[in-house]
């Protein structure tokens, strides 16, 4: 707790409890670190700064008030909050660490279902084209057999690409864009998605 009133020379402490002369020595030096400027642009308010001198994060609470000979002056009560800041960072920092592990899990996650996914478009597309390929080389290929397997080849490959297109949107980061949809293609978006997992599991 400490008492300051502004003076022609600068702030002068007034008043100063053991706890805070043992921060900042009986004339308070170094306490302007806390107060950060002359009087007359405060009002009542509560600030969290850090002093150099004292190597201690404060909650510092200013309060203007009339001093016995009835000048005008600052009651500020400072609160040492370095313990609750030092658990803060290490939780923020915890926080971080379980964000990144969640981020890396969820992408293997969703590596696998890509990978499970695009394998039953590139099969089909596969046997359609190896059956195009046999009926070519057998000599009795009809042309509407053949255009039904290349149409049916191109319908898979079609799939493929929007799978991934899909999932390049899910993933990236983009700013919100608000526009009316109808809710048909919500709902149809978000069964494909669960129809991945829902597949695997069975």
């Amino acid at each position: 707790i400490s008492v300051t009133a502004d003076t022609p020379e600068g702030l002068e402490l007034l008043f100063a409890n053991r706890t805070y002369r043992r921060f900042f020595g009986a004339q308070g030096h170094g306490h302007e670190e806390l107060l950060g400027g002359r009087l007359g642009r405060f009002t009542d308010e509560t600030v969290e700064t850090y002093s150099a001198q004292a190597q201690r994060w404060f909650e510092v609470h200013h309060r203007m008030l009339a001093w016995t000979d009835g000048r005008r002056v600052r009651l500020q009560v400072a609160r040492d909050i370095t313990e609750r800041r030092k658990h803060e960072e290490a939780s923020r920092v915890q926080q971080d660490k379980i964000q990144l592990t969640s981020r890396l899990t969820t992408m293997g996650e969703m590596a696998s279902s890509l990978a499970h996914e695009l394998n039953q478009p590139l099969t089909a597309i596969n046997n359609y084209s190896m059956g195009a390929v046999a009926m070519v080389r057998s000599g009795k290929a009809k042309p509407e057999q053949l255009l039904e397997a290349l149409e049916k080849a191109a319908a898979q490959a079609e799939r493929a690409g929007k799978i991934i297109s899909r999932i390049r949107e899910f993933v990236k980061r983009s700013e919100p864009r608000r526009q009316a949809v109808p809710i048909t293609q919500i709902i149809d978006n978000a069964v494909s998605f669960a129809d991945i997992d829902a597949r695997k599991r069975r």
